[in-house]
């Protein structure tokens, strides 16, 4: 969530939405994808996900107690004002 911005533009209208954005982490921490499944129907709040996802890039290793390979997440951008 630290990459996400929510569009001043959008703020001053009052514009809120929601996306839907699918990750798949590999177990050294890497993105092997990631990309929105959901559109918030709003341009300027889809274009501040996009913007997201091409500014995360990693994460942390998994902890050696966790045996996954990768994990496949479905992960809400909430725009909201209140």
């Amino acid at each position: 969530m630290r990459y996400r911005e929510y569009p001043s533009a959008a703020r001053r209208r009052g514009i809120e939405g929601r996306n839907m954005v699918l990750l798949v982490i590999e177990r050294d921490g890497s993105v092997s994808l990631i990309k929105m499944v959901q559109e918030s129907g709003n341009r300027l709040l889809d274009r501040a996900t996009e913007k997201m996802i091409e500014r995360v890039k990693r994460f942390p290793p998994f902890p050696d107690d966790l045996e996954l390979e990768r994990m496949t997440l479905r992960v809400p951008l909430i725009y909201d004002l209140r």
